[in-house]
């Protein structure tokens, strides 16, 4: 099978995942960055990106995909570290830099070895939602329950499979504040982010429970 039809059928997949596609209108466009895993796991890869628009839509808001060297400025850049330190935000799946507001690394070799295969492309397609979230947000929060909360355990690892987990209502209106305050602050000049952010350091991390 040529590789342009396996990923298209990925696409189709990926849209499908969790039952039919979702169309909501859509109050807010995000350019999306995600650098390239030299793996033999791109088609999962491209269900992730798939599902985590789909989980997106649900929210009101569409993802917009891009190369990693075709990056907009106002994008946000998702690192995917290959070999990760265990004292790099120990047991952690990735994390971001909400009051940056553009920075989010994931940790992908932790992602490999804790979703057995098949469950790869939905544990990396939640991850991938939950750092952008938090971007979008602005904010270093979690929520009790569904996608934003602060640990992903084994047995909401097999729930995705299934069904996605939700936004929460406040996630949803924390996202469209957020992305409110994200096109006034990217208005703005390099210099007055900065300093603004000066002493805003905080990670924000999704944590996955030891099995």
């Amino acid at each position: 099978m040529k590789i342009r039809t396996m990923a298209m059928l990925a696409a189709m997949v990926a849209g499908t995942a969790w039952g039919r596609n979702i169309e909501v209108p859509m109050e807010g466009r995000v350019a999306v960055c995600a650098e390239s895993v030299p793996s033999n796991d791109w088609v999962s890869i491209v269900m992730a990106k798939g599902m985590a628009s789909h989980m997106f839509a649900a929210a009101g808001v569409a993802l917009d995909w891009h190369e990693w060297d075709r990056c907009p400025e106002d994008g946000i850049r998702i690192t995917m570290s290959l070999k990760t330190e265990p004292s790099d935000h120990p047991h952690a799946y990735a994390y971001a830099l909400p009051y940056e507001g553009t920075h989010i690394v994931v940790f992908w070799d932790r992602i490999a070895n804790d979703s057995c295969g098949h469950a790869l492309p939905y544990l990396l397609a939640h991850v991938l939602v939950h750092e952008v979230t938090h971007i979008l947000q602005g904010v270093p929060r979690h929520s009790e329950t569904g996608v934003m909360k602060a640990v992903f355990r084994p047995l909401d690892i097999a729930q995705m499979e299934r069904k996605p987990l939700p936004f929460t209502e406040e996630d949803i209106e924390l996202i469209h504040v957020g992305l409110k305050n994200r096109e006034a602050r990217m208005a703005q000049s390099p210099a007055q982010v900065i300093a603004q952010n000066t002493n805003k350091k905080t990670a924000a991390a999704v944590v996955g429970a030891a099995r």
